[in-house]
């Protein structure tokens, strides 16, 4: 279920704001399949600081669109 969260959240936010897409290979716990050291915790975590990411980039563009 964790991936098709992280699945669901990284498609939003390549779909609507591709430039941080382009930044997520720089977040810690960019989904790593060979690494067996990576608990369930891990991907929690993650899953939500993509949430996180996503509803401040979301806020910005409004602001942005917004202002104009």
């Amino acid at each position: 279920i964790l991936l098709l969260e992280i699945l669901d959240v990284t498609t939003k936010i390549q779909e609507e704001i591709p430039e941080l897409y382009t930044l997520l290979e720089e977040t810690p716990l960019f989904l790593n399949y060979q690494n067996s050291e990576i608990e369930p915790i891990n991907y929690q975590q993650y899953v939500e600081s993509l949430e996180l990411q996503l509803k401040d980039f979301q806020k910005i563009e409004f602001k942005n669109n917004n202002t104009h």
